[in-house]
């Protein structure tokens, strides 16, 4: 689609080349059909004219793009560490031994298993320096039909160093992905150490984009910068399937902002489906 400055360009274009057709047209030392030809001509050679003034007045325009592409999941999905969060952690406290037995203290263990959307972000022309990544998610209004479009924040890209802070949990309760229960509350959850709002995309490095995580209760929350559980909160799959709609704006150092939308069909923890969606 072209952009604002491509439509007035051509529209500075074609005004200038109908005006130099009634100008010649019109004037009697160039005789017809010469004086169509020579306002072509002369069109031609303005409209390239004007390109080098728009660059100096508005500087030259980028040509650098980012492209996107998203990545579902299913049970038979192959195992991937950007898709997938799969371990278990150990912890011992007041552990007392004597002559090699443990007369004391507790070993906590914990099982971690959470499913991650991803958006693969492709930088197209150079390097994309400083991206960022809001999102809205679309949100019915109370007691009516109607829909509204809620800013949540930025999101998080995905990090290997930042996805390894969650195994060194002690407790996991309040933190979401503690099996035993289901409840929603305003303790501190993961987003707090996935916290990775900004990246820079080196050209033809992709990079991934974490929009949601799913628990293997049916909990499903945005990967936002925010840290309790209710800011982020999507909702339950647990008792049925659930779609959600998200509205991602993309921005970075010579780069147009971009903007997409996308649908996901969330079947259950482990298999979700993510469709971009046109911009109504």
């Amino acid at each position: 689609m072209p952009t604002k400055r491509q439509l007035v360009r051509v529209t500075f274009g074609v005004v200038l080349f109908v005006a130099l057709v009634l100008v010649l047209s019109f004037t009697p030392f160039v005789p017809y059909p010469y004086g169509i030809l020579a306002s072509g001509g002369l069109g031609l050679l303005s409209y390239r004219l004007s390109e080098r003034l728009f660059d100096f007045a508005l500087g030259r325009e980028s040509k650098l793009r980012l492209s996107f592409s998203s990545l579902s999941f299913s049970p038979t999905t192959p195992f991937n560490p950007v898709q997938c969060i799969s371990g278990a952690s150990a912890f011992a406290e007041g552990i007392s031994v004597v002559e090699g037995k443990q007369i004391a203290g507790t070993v906590h263990q914990n099982t971690i298993d959470i499913r991650f959307g991803i958006i693969q972000v492709t930088s197209i022309g150079g390097d994309a320096v400083g991206c960022k990544a809001s999102v809205k998610m679309e949100t019915k209004i109370a007691n009516s039909d109607k829909t509204i479009w809620l800013e949540k924040g930025f999101l998080n890209w995905y990090s290997f160093n930042a996805r390894r802070q969650i195994f060194t949990i002690k407790d996991l309760s309040g933190t979401g992905i503690d099996q035993s229960s289901s409840t929603i509350n305003r303790q501190i959850g993961i987003n707090h150490y996935l916290n990775n709002v900004e990246e820079t995309i080196h050209e033809d490095d992709p990079k991934n984009l974490q929009p949601f995580y799913i628990l293997k209760n049916g909990n499903v929350f945005l990967c936002i910068e925010l840290d309790n559980q209710m800011d982020s909160y999507a909702g339950t799959v647990a008792q049925g399937a659930l779609t959600i709609r998200l509205e991602v704006t993309f921005t970075a150092q010579g780069v147009l902002k971009t903007v997409r939308r996308y649908d996901v069909a969330i079947s259950a923890w482990d298999d979700f489906i993510i469709k971009e969606a046109q911009l109504s």
